[in-house]
């Protein structure tokens, strides 16, 4: 799941390659190609919590740098439904806040939110994963006096 995300391709796309690449799957263990629905199944059970514990593994790995960037995106939570059955304006999505390391490319951390809640007073938790620093890079959403005060308890330079 986690190599399919970091090389992009279609979910047919992925299981085509790891079937012609025979040393993909021994490298991660497995005899045979999975199916797009094992798949599926993987993604239905990996719970946050199981993935927090993963990406805290990832960074005990790579290590760590002292610049960060944050920013959140909104996903949507269903499919798109015909323009005549929508009686309401407003799409009912997802936010997705993170903070990640801009050396490593790793996530530090990240929280989950309704779609219609601003970034800004997310950005205390997701500093919490992280000791000092040196900057943060972050768009205006978080631009606030309390938030100012975070930075430069971290060490962060404006």
């Amino acid at each position: 799941m986690i190599l399919q995300k970091y090389m992009r391709p279609s979910e047919r796309e992925f299981i085509s390659l790891i079937k012609s690449m025979e040393w993909i799957l021994d490298e991660i263990g497995l005899k045979y190609a999975p199916s797009r629905h094992s798949l599926y199944l993987v993604r239905k059970k990996a719970s946050i919590q199981y993935m927090r514990n993963l990406n805290e593994k990832i960074i005990e790995k790579l290590g760590s740098s002292k610049i960060f960037s944050v920013d959140a995106t909104g996903f949507k939570n269903s499919r798109q439904e015909p323009s005549w059955t929508m009686k309401k304006k407003r799409k009912n999505y997802t936010k997705f806040h993170l903070i990640s390391d801009t050396e490593t490319k790793s996530l530090k951390s990240f929280t989950i939110t309704p779609g219609n809640k601003h970034e800004s007073p997310y950005l205390k938790e997701l500093l919490g994963a992280i000791d000092t620093m040196h900057s943060l890079l972050a768009d205006s959403g978080y631009l606030s006096r309390k938030n100012c005060d975070l930075f430069d308890k971290k060490g962060a330079s404006r």
